[in-house]
């Protein structure tokens, strides 16, 4: 099912960044459901078209190769306690992180505060979205999967994210794609995937207000926050706009945005202290590159706005090479996705190609791919671990004298 999973990825970074938003646009207008700055509708045309052929190119490259076809069988030993565990960890760490407040949680976590913390080491290791990815495919052991998927929201909530229910969404409907384990469970889960999306409004709402934003108050101004939010086209459309006419600042583009310094930047990221002078992520630039954000403020002040790899590509080599580049590159990791022996490092992965399509540029991609393998190398150690039965038989012993059954049999 790798390549059921990897196409998946694919179609659901075109839905929701360029399907959904587009089909809004044509029935809504642009000018009704633009939320950052003018765009002349053609670019909006001409950022979904690179898009949609960057995407079908790809899944047609995937489709012809023969490999990827087998199923994801789970092999993985471990228990409830693990997943369950580090999620009570994380949502312990981020109440007294913001003293009980979301908003304060975020602003401390976007200043840094958390960044060299042992949460910060934890997270790397422990990544609970990617775990709970593992838990649902890979994991032997029956999945208390409402207990997770529940205590995951309250999470995301705490942590002001405003695409934790659809991440639930995409995790669930990988898990009907690619695993046999829920059989039995599938109406419950499309159930599951059904109020999550209704749901969704209401959490984004009360995320974006934990950031101090607003996402307005009535109905349709809710909306379209959401769609573009969501939505790949308009910041794509804005950074071809902008390149084509020749207001936007290209210096700047090719110093932040260029192979070297992002080097610089994955190193420091790698090694204690800093070798290069240290800087914020390239997509923290967008806003002086297109929107003549002073470049000291665009550093000092968060925002997530991400060029796609299709654009990214497209403005620094064109767009044609750069549709090319784009099919060349998710087909070679797709490839390097089939040859991966280690499943739970295939798993991760393979969905990894959705955040690399997404959220662009090299370091956060690096980041991404090393949470991930950090992530699985944790994962394997301790299930060769549980995998002891003495070990785990002397553990069991230790923990019967200190907790009631109900808790150490999860």
């Amino acid at each position: 099912m790798v390549k059921k999973i990897f196409l998946w990825c694919l179609v659901y970074f075109w839905g929701l960044g360029v399907a959904i938003p587009y089909i809004s646009y044509l029935i809504f207008g642009i000018f009704n459901t633009s939320i950052y700055t003018y765009v002349p509708e053609i670019y909006l045309h001409k950022t979904a078209l690179i898009l949609t052929v960057s995407v079908f190119i790809s899944l047609l490259l995937i489709l012809v190769v023969p490999t990827g076809r087998g199923l994801i069988e789970p092999k993985y030993e471990l228990g409830n306690w693990y997943i369950i565990g580090l999620l009570l960890f994380f949502i312990y760490s981020r109440t007294r992180l913001g003293n009980g407040s979301v908003a304060a949680a975020f602003e401390a976590t976007t200043a840094g505060e958390v960044n060299g913390t042992f949460v910060a080491y934890m997270g790397l290791f422990c990544d609970v979205t990617y775990v709970m990815f593992l838990y649902f495919l890979s994991v032997k052991k029956k999945v208390k999967y409402f207990t997770i998927l529940l205590l995951y929201v309250i999470y995301t909530v705490l942590c002001a994210s405003r695409s934790g229910l659809l991440t639930i969404v995409f995790v669930l409907i990988t898990v009907l794609f690619a695993s046999s384990k829920f059989k039995n469970q599938k109406k419950k889960m499309v159930l599951i995937i059904f109020l999550a999306i209704m749901l969704s409004p209401f959490v984004f709402m009360f995320s974006t207000s934990s950031r101090n934003m607003s996402a307005g108050n009535d109905r349709s101004k809710v909306i379209t926050t959401i769609v573009g939010r969501c939505s790949q086209l308009e910041i794509g459309g804005i950074a071809l706009y902008k390149a084509s006419n020749g207001t936007w600042d290209e210096n700047v583009f090719l110093e932040k945005y260029g192979l070297q310094e992002q080097v610089k930047l994955v190193i420091n990221s790698i090694v204690p202290g800093d070798i290069f002078d240290g800087d914020v992520d390239p997509n923290q630039y967008y806003r002086t590159v297109f929107l003549e954000t002073p470049e000291q403020v665009a550093h000092d002040n968060y925002t997530s706005m991400n060029l796609t790899l299709p654009i990214y590509l497209s403005l620094k080599y064109g767009v044609i090479l750069g549709i090319i580049l784009t099919a060349m590159i998710v087909f070679i990791w797709y490839i390097f996705c089939c040859l991966i022996k280690n499943q739970a490092m295939k798993i991760l992965y393979i969905i990894a190609i959705r955040d690399i399509m997404t959220y662009f540029d090299w370091v956060m991609i690096w980041r991404i791919v090393f949470t991930m393998t950090l992530t699985a190398v944790g994962f394997n150690i301790l299930d060769i671990i549980m995998k002891n039965k003495k070990l785990v038989m002397w553990t069991n012993r230790r923990i019967e004298k200190l907790c009631p059954k109900k808790l150490y049999k999860l």
